[in-house]
């Protein structure tokens, strides 16, 4: 929808202003209740008439204060697959994953918590463990779509955003980012560690806000078998045709962990050594304002070399390389995928690399 909302009143003015809005206009009611901390975007969910917020990436959050409310719960639509997430309160997890029922094209109601005291205040924050890696979030969307939250009789009671002002770390990457099969070897969202990845874990250790962009099976230079682009073309869209405004969101840091499934693929040294330093000269013109980018060495050891070199030939002291390989910990659940304990070690020590570097100003590295 494109609403004309006035025209410049300057004398040389040519264009009029106009606003774009999904659907019939109007804001996502979500967004007034809980700060989202990751890739979102608004869409407006046809079968049950109203605008939601679309959560198509794990180790998203989302962030509130309740009080006055003896129960919280969740207003959404399911995607044709399920979805889960991990209810924490005042720092600390709060019973079992919550798994949000799938397939419906109209309104579900998730209970996240039922034993608040309506006189206290809460902080309440909502991880997405893991979205199912096979349906269709990149040409159709499909994935958690947040409504509202409610408290008591299905009221909205005192729910605001619990705002983070923290600085940002943008982390780039596969299923690996993403936290895929991390608790078991089948990649349900269950099994999934968007909660504990660690992108999430670093970003904590360092009191930053993580921002997760990884999809199962997605390359650098090779699409996902989930149906994503290669990382090359997809990395700074929400879904096909949605662009992110990347100088909006405003990262101050930088991460790519990417090169696992291009050596799975076979992609060729050169090929690959390209693009990559094809793909940093990307990320410095989305990310002007970034005061680091890490480029790791994937956790199996692929394109050391060429991503190495890659970093060199920027010739820019706020591109690092993290080495990875003499990492202890590294513990896997199918000798690709890092196991909970695999994510913790090395959300540990890539706190601890990047802190150094950026414990240094840029141009004295």
């Amino acid at each position: 929808m494109i609403k004309l909302s006035s025209f410049d009143t300057q004398p040389a003015a040519k264009y009029a202003r106009v606003q774009l809005l999904d659907g019939s206009g109007g804001a996502v009611q979500a967004k007034g209740q809980a700060y989202f901390m990751g890739r979102t975007f608004p869409r407006w969910e046809q079968g049950a008439g109203q605008l939601v917020e679309a959560v198509l990436r794990g180790g998203t959050r989302m962030r509130m204060r309740v009080t006055g409310t003896a129960s919280l719960g969740m207003r959404y639509v399911g995607s044709p697959k399920t979805s889960a997430l991990d209810v924490f309160v005042n720092g600390a997890r709060k019973g079992s994953a919550v798994s949000l029922t799938a397939g419906s094209s109209t309104f579900s109601g998730a209970s996240l918590l039922t034993d608040l005291d309506p006189a206290l205040t809460y902080d309440v924050e909502l991880r997405v463990r893991g979205v199912d890696q096979y349906q269709d979030r990149w040409m159709k969307g499909e994935g958690l779509h947040v409504h509202s939250f409610y408290g008591d009789g299905g009221k909205a009671g005192k729910i605001a955003p619990w705002i983070d002002r923290r600085a940002k770390m943008l982390f780039y990457g596969d299923s690996i980012t993403d936290g895929v099969i991390a608790r078991a070897a089948t990649d349900l969202p269950l099994n999934a560690a968007g909660d504990v990845s660690w992108p999430t874990l670093s970003a904590e250790a360092l009191d930053l806000q993580a921002i997760v962009n990884g999809f199962g099976g997605q390359g650098l230079t090779v699409a996902s078998s989930t149906g994503i682009p290669k990382l090359s073309d997809a990395a700074f869209l929400y879904m096909n045709g949605r662009p992110i405004d990347t100088v909006e969101e405003n990262a101050r840091y930088v991460v790519v962990n990417i090169g696992t499934n291009d050596g799975l693929q076979s992609v060729g040294n050169s090929t690959f050594q390209t693009a990559y330093r094809a793909f940093l000269q990307s990320l410095l013109k989305a990310h002007p304002g970034a005061e680091r980018f890490f480029c790791m060495r994937p956790f199996g050891g692929y394109y050391e070399a060429q991503i190495s070199a890659a970093v060199a030939a920027m010739g820019d002291p706020r591109f690092v390389y993290i080495n990875t390989s003499g990492w202890t910990g590294i513990t896997f659940t199918d000798e690709v995928h890092l196991n909970i304990p695999g994510h913790a070690s090395a959300a540990t020590q890539f706190a601890a690399a990047a802190l150094t570097s950026m414990s240094v100003p840029a141009s004295m590295v």
